[in-house]
Order: C-alpha cells, then structure tokens, then sequence
C-alpha cells in the first residue's frame, strides 16, 4: 500500500513539475511580428537619399504578454500592432500609406537649428480594422543614428571638439554630447498642434542621476564613429494633457538574448488618427536672440571642450 501511495505521489509531482505554465508572462519585447515592414523600411530608408557619413536604422517591435502595467502608466488600453508574414503580409499595417524618410526638411521647416546632426521620419498607416475599439495603437520604436567623426566637423563640430569626444572616457563623452546635443520630437499632423519638444532634456528631469538603457551611445574611436540611439513606446493618440511624454521607471521590460531593460519611455504622435507618425531629429536649437550690449552668439565649444578635459564643469553625471 505504501508503494502505491509513493508511486502515486511521484507520478503527481511528475505532472505538476512536467505541465505548462498557464500563468501568463510579463511584459516581454520581441521584433518577431515585425520583420516584414522592419525589411521594408530599411530599405526605403537606403533609398532616401541620406547623406554620407551618417546612417540611420529604425526598427519596429511590440510587447507581448502582460501590459497592464503599460496600460496603467498611460491611462490607456494598449493594442501593439503587428506586422504581419514576411512575403505574404504586413498584418495590421497599410502598406499603401506607410513609408520611411531622411526628414532633414521637415526637422527645419519645424525648428530653427544651429547644428543639425540627422532626422528620420516614418508613417505606419493601419486598416480600418486592425485596431479594437477602445484601444490605442502602439508600437516600440528603436532609432539609431551611427556619425562619423568627420560628419559630424562638417556639420559645425570643431575638428578640436570632435577629438575630443572621440578620446574621452564613454560615461564623459556620453554626458558632454547629450549636454551638446538632443533628440527633438516633431510632431507633424499633431492635432492639437505641439512645438518640437526635446526628447533627452525630458528624461533627464525623471534621471537625474544617470541617462536609462533605453538612450544608447556607443563611441567606436577605432573605426571613428558615434553611435547615438533611443527606444520608445509610440502611441497613436493626442495626450490630454498636453504633456506627449511619459515615463514609468518601474517597468521591466524582458527581451531574449539581452538584459531585462527598466524603466519605458512613451510618447504620443500628436492626432488618434489610425496612423503612428514620427519625425524624429537630432542635433540642437540656435540660441534665442541676446539683448543689445550682451554678448550674443551661442559659444558651445568651451564647455564642451572643458567637459573633456576633465575641468570643472557641472554636467549631469553616471554614477
């Protein structure tokens, strides 16, 4: 009887040790549901027309599994698009009214630069019926920008300067170029109309100690190249209040192959109109004009060159 009653016992721990999981997973990233339109703008985008020294990558991804976390930090009911089989469809997604582009003239036609570094800009119109009622549309952008060292002296950056953001330590250079320099979102067919906004200065006022994983800046001194980058959730919604960004630092994000990211950076597109748009630009404002007997212009290189030497600068710091 005892046999029996063991035998019994190991075949039910077998079966619970050996079943499924019903419980459903957290949040977790994946770009699986988007490859193909991820393949059609990559290649719209190696047909803008982009300038040498520069390249641009803009990849598309959603996030499965539980989102109520998302959906509470935002007020919203989330439905993550999704693109669709590679060769045979692109899911929830137009094709006839999405695209990709090099968005230099949109960036200046909404701003007023003194150094432009590079805009993308992107439309993933939906079908009528991909979104259910009640839900805004989302999508988890990645944008990259890779410049070259002399890119970036032929856009204004002294020669002196970029040497030495090439030579400094990462977290310094880091520090000084988002100091220098910023993403802008413009908010193109926002309705009700929204000025640029700067991206990095917004999230530097929730991290005030260190810039989150989801802001990339990779330095290569050997091949000469600067790679600045940015992850957010885009929504296809005009915010209420006006505000477009939103960020929740409790949040993790899983994603295979990479570490469990914290901490989500959500923006809106400005208009609810079945259609996520998004220039995005990076470089800086010209500087407001100065009142007569001040000292005018905007002298940007002395900071930025004290920065890297290591001179008494107060910038905003990695622990």
């Amino acid at each position: 009887m005892r046999r029996l009653q063991l035998f019994i016992t190991v075949i039910l721990l077998l079966f619970v040790f050996a079943a499924p999981s019903f419980a459903v997973a957290g949040p977790t990233y994946t770009e699986e549901n988007m490859v193909s339109v991820n393949d059609v703008v990559v290649q719209e985008l190696q047909d803008a027309g982009i300038p040498e020294g520069i390249a641009v990558n803009v990849e598309f991804g959603e996030i499965s599994g539980d989102i109520s976390s998302l959906n509470t930090a935002v007020g919203k009911e989330l439905q993550f698009i999704k693109g669709g089989i590679l060769g045979q469809s692109m899911g929830d997604i137009d094709p006839d009214a999405t695209g990709a582009n090099w968005a230099e003239t949109e960036a200046e036609e909404a701003m007023d630069f003194d150094t432009f570094l590079g805009a993308a800009g992107f439309h993933l119109g939906l079908f009528d019926d991909a979104i259910d009622t009640g839900k805004t549309a989302a999508t988890v952008v990645t944008l990259e920008m890779e410049l070259t060292k002399a890119f970036l002296v032929e856009q204004g950056v002294s020669q002196a300067e970029a040497d030495a953001l090439f030579a400094a330590d990462p977290v310094d250079a880091q520090i000084t170029f988002f100091d220098e320099f910023t993403y802008f979102k413009i908010f193109d067919g926002a309705d009700p109309a929204i000025d640029p906004k700067d991206i990095v200065e917004f999230v530097k006022s929730e991290y005030t100690d260190a810039l989150p994983g989801f802001i990339e800046f990779e330095v290569d001194s050997a091949a000469e190249t600067l790679t600045v980058g940015i992850r957010y959730v885009l929504l296809d919604e005009a915010p209420e209040d006006g505000e477009p960004f939103v960020i929740n630092k409790d949040i993790v994000i899983s994603e295979e192959s990479e570490e469990d990211a914290q901490g989500v950076l959500f923006i809106y597109d400005g208009n609810k109109n079945n259609e996520l748009r998004d220039p995005v630009s990076l470089g800086n404002e010209a500087a407001a004009p100065t009142p007569s007997g001040s000292s005018g212009g905007c002298s940007t290189g002395l900071p930025l060159m004290l920065a890297l030497l290591g001179l008494p600068v107060l910038f905003w710091r990695k622990k």
